[in-house]
């Protein structure tokens, strides 16, 4: 049997469901799927193999897990557009098809239940994450510039000085590379309203784990510059 070459889909398509679903309907859903999904349905072995149907349980988790939460849901729907332009796109940022097919690997090595704890649970095997923040002291970085107005591109500056890398913040912050992005690169325009854009400066400055007061001056400054650049752009119109 011939199979067709897979396109750009959104997450909605991929779970069967309407853009405008409720909560309620995404998680009825994810649970309908997980029960069709199985191993033990013969009717899939046509269709999937024992790693394609992994794969594509496990990616079907990370999509509940996106759009089952209101914030990470809200700042999908904003970039939509962003995700379809290639197949690789429509993935969420965290799911690493060879890390998942690595999993695959491992599982099959072990005893079934390792395997049904992978596609349920997910709790056979805790991941590490990218990288061990713990260990960069990233508020002497930042005591270098406390005393000055920290924009994104200050922002990324002092990230990287702690040599913490772009992938990290994404995958401790579950905050996408769109937004991560536009914020170290000051560009306001591709940012949503300014109490969803101090909730990203929270998140992120929590994952870099600078003190509170650095964070909250993070945000204050930067929130500023938006206000400011805002009440340029308006007063150029007039």
């Amino acid at each position: 049997m011939r199979k067709e070459k897979l396109r750009p889909f959104t997450y909605y398509e991929l779970m069967g469901l309407d853009r405008g679903c409720t909560t309620l309907d995404i998680n009825n859903q994810y649970e309908k799927l997980k029960r069709i999904y199985v191993s033990e349905n013969t009717m899939l072995r046509e269709v999937f193999d024992g790693e394609e149907l992994f794969i594509f349980n496990t990616l079907m988790d990370y999509v509940h897990k996106q759009l089952s939460d209101s914030e990470l849901r809200r700042e999908y729907d904003m970039e939509i557009d962003e995700h379809l332009g290639s197949l690789e796109g429509s993935f969420p940022e965290t799911f690493i098809l060879s890390d998942v097919v690595r999993r695959y690997n491992r599982s099959k090595k072990g005893p079934a239940k390792l395997i049904k704890k992978d596609v349920y649970g997910r709790d056979a095997e805790k991941k590490k994450p990218a990288e061990d923040l713990d260990f960069v002291d990233i508020n002497k970085v930042f005591e270098k510039y406390a005393d000055d107005i920290i924009d994104g591109e200050k922002l990324k500056q002092i990230r990287e000085e702690s040599g913490i890398s772009l992938k990290s913040i994404i995958s401790n912050t579950k905050i996408s590379s769109f937004v991560v992005n536009a914020i170290e690169g000051n560009n306001y325009d591709k940012l949503p309203a300014q109490i969803y854009v101090k909730g990203f400066l929270r998140n992120y400055c929590k994952a870099i784990k600078i003190k509170d007061e650095y964070g909250e001056k993070v945000i204050k400054d930067y929130v500023g510059l938006m206000i400011t650049q805002k009440h340029v752009e308006e007063s150029t119109e007039e």
